[in-house]
């Protein structure tokens, strides 16, 4: 039904001959049941437009890359769909001036597109790679492989065959100029012209676009995709003429402001796999799996204690049989510290301290039956601090006016904190690169603040006004390029530590960004080279790197086993 169907005006005195006492509730009731029916109307149609994916076929065979579709693969392609202006108010004026036809597919080594351009006044003057192509007629891809991290890709391709690529770890995080520099793409283009270039007294038909666009070139978001996946993406066009006033912008997607970048309007693009058939091996009984079991197995702590929620970490309580715990009601909300019985039993617990913040780790003073000090690491939402506290045992209560501020960064959520005593006594304290995605502060390798470094500190001595010393043999105690507290540096998310109580060893688990999680053993002075690696691969290889070599970790998880590695403990025993 249009919207022209509905009366432009409703005579509300025949109605109230039918209700004369009722004519309120009635024109309320008349009103709602269109307001219903309208919503009902839109929330149809906008399922409908989001809905639409794009299927993108397997390329049983590449196309030759030529500027032409005339391989076999684009004959079975299917269409991005119909180029649109979404954002315009007025429906009637949504409808581009020329149309725009373009499908894409895929194999093991490259994502393939061609696009097909109506255009009658081809115009470019850009022929440098990463120039500035949206002042001419272009063709452009926008990508978003994860709707769990902020990074998209954007490729621009115009009628004289130039190619600007970039990667954005997030949306509106530093000039354009910045982003085009950082990394090297391997695209490769051909361009068709039906018409004269640059021409503009005469009359062109239009101009086509193919392309090739390996998965390499993708790896800072995870690579090639697997069959069944599903990115985000919108295919938008520029194009200019003497026949209009300025660019005529358009996309695929439905665009809900007139701005490219809007990946939450982007289609689905889901990548389905090659086409295979097999015959099932009758009567198969093999069950299980190949290889040993596991040397483990895992049983549930604590069965009957049912109120430990989202628990962070643990922590006994010395000279006690109590346990320490941080819990979270819900992800990235504020934290509690609470106490429960060390035994298979135990059925209750008591909350001890309740924050605004978010807490990470706690750790006791080597000495804590004598002084009674409780170390805490969290965040307050835009600050990391590590806090001390006096801490009664006995009677299992922080003395929250005792609390003391010893170390303090700006965070934002690569914020470390996690923290741990040494058997030399010293204190050791991770901070993150205090970014929320790709180090865009470019912490990583700075070394005159305290983030992204494992810190190494004397909390039993004061110093230059500060609260805690500096050790003496700390690595770069004497370069004033660096923050004296550090004793390693180029991390990205440190949230673990464990120092070795027996042989001093220290390990540390470290998130990693796109592809990979480290664990490091972390070495005297070691540089571990975030953000200009990834734990040993490259992640912005064009930014500046510290003074000295990286570092590699001791060991790598790849995210297409899962997703995040925290950390470890170190154990003696059986």
């Amino acid at each position: 039904m249009g919207f022209d169907a509905f009366p432009a005006s409703i005579n509300w005195d025949y109605f109230r001959s039918w209700f004369p006492h009722g004519q309120t509730y009635l024109m309320t009731l008349f009103t709602g049941l269109i307001m219903k029916y309208l919503l009902l109307f839109l929330l149809t149609l906008s399922l409908s437009i989001t809905s639409q994916a794009t299927i993108c076929k397997w390329a049983d065979l590449p196309p030759v890359i030529d500027g032409k579709d005339d391989d076999a693969v684009w004959k079975v392609a299917e269409n991005v769909g119909e180029f649109q202006r979404a954002w315009v108010e007025n429906p009637d004026k949504r409808t581009p001036f020329t149309r725009t036809d373009a499908k894409i597919c895929w194999d093991r080594e490259n994502l393939y597109f061609f696009a097909r351009m109506e255009d009658g006044d081809l115009f470019a003057t850009h022929s440098e790679q990463d120039g500035n192509l949206w002042e001419d007629d272009v063709f452009e891809l926008f990508f978003k492989p994860s709707q769990y991290f902020h990074g998209y890709f954007e490729f621009e391709f115009n009628a004289q065959n130039a190619v600007l690529d970039f990667y954005f770890p997030r949306r509106g995080g530093g000039t354009v100029q910045r982003f085009r520099e950082d990394f090297e793409f391997h695209i490769k283009t051909a361009v068709q012209l039906d018409g004269s270039l640059n021409k503009w007294t005469d009359h062109d038909e239009g101009w086509s676009v193919e392309g090739k666009i390996p998965w390499r070139d993708f790896i800072r978001a995870g690579g090639r995709p697997r069959a069944g996946d599903t990115w985000k993406y919108a295919a938008c066009r520029y194009d200019y003429s003497v026949d209009f006033e300025g660019p005529n912008l358009s996309s695929n997607a439905p665009l809900q402001k007139l701005s490219f970048h809007r990946y939450e309007d982007y289609l689905p693009l889901v990548f389905e796999g090659p086409q295979t058939s097999y015959t099932p091996i009758a009567d198969l009984k093999v069950k299980g799996a190949p290889g040993n079991p596991a040397p483990y197995r895992l049983e549930r702590a604590y069965p009957k204690l049912k109120d430990l929620k989202m628990p962070i970490s643990t922590i006994a309580v010395p000279g006690t049989s109590q346990m320490l715990a941080i819990t979270q009601d819900f992800a990235y909300g504020p934290t509690s510290i609470v106490a429960f019985e060390d035994r298979d039993e135990v059925e209750e617990l008591k909350v001890l301290l309740k924050q605004k913040g978010t807490a990470y780790d706690f750790a006791f003073h080597p000495d804590f039956e004598k002084n009674g000090y409780l170390f805490l690491g969290w965040n307050n939402g835009k600050r990391t601090i590590i806090s001390r506290f006096k801490f009664d045992a006995e009677a299992l209560a922080f003395d929250e006016d005792s609390e003391t501020e010893f170390l303090t960064w700006e965070g934002n959520g690569h914020n470390g904190a996690a923290i741990d005593f040494g058997p030399d006594g010293y204190f050791y304290v991770t901070t993150g690169d205090g970014s929320s995605d790709s180090d865009v502060l470019l912490n990583g390798q700075r070394t005159n603040v305290l983030h992204a470094k494992l810190l190494r500190i004397d909390v039993n001595q004061v110093s230059d006004g500060k609260l805690y010393a500096i050790p003496a043999d700390n690595p770069f105690v004497d370069n004033p390029a660096f923050v004296p507290e550090t004793f390693a540096y180029g991390f990205r998310n440190p949230w673990r530590i464990d120092v070795d109580e027996v042989t001093g060893q220290i390990w540390v688990g470290n998130n990693g960004q796109d592809l990979w999680e480290q664990v490091y053993f972390v070495k005297k002075g070691a540089n571990y080279g975030w953000s200009v690696v990834e734990g040993s691969r490259p992640f912005y290889p064009n930014r500046e790197a510290g003074p000295t070599p990286f570092s590699l970790p001791a060991m790598e998880h790849s995210h297409a086993e899962s997703r995040s590695l925290t950390g470890g403990l170190v154990y003696h025993g059986d």
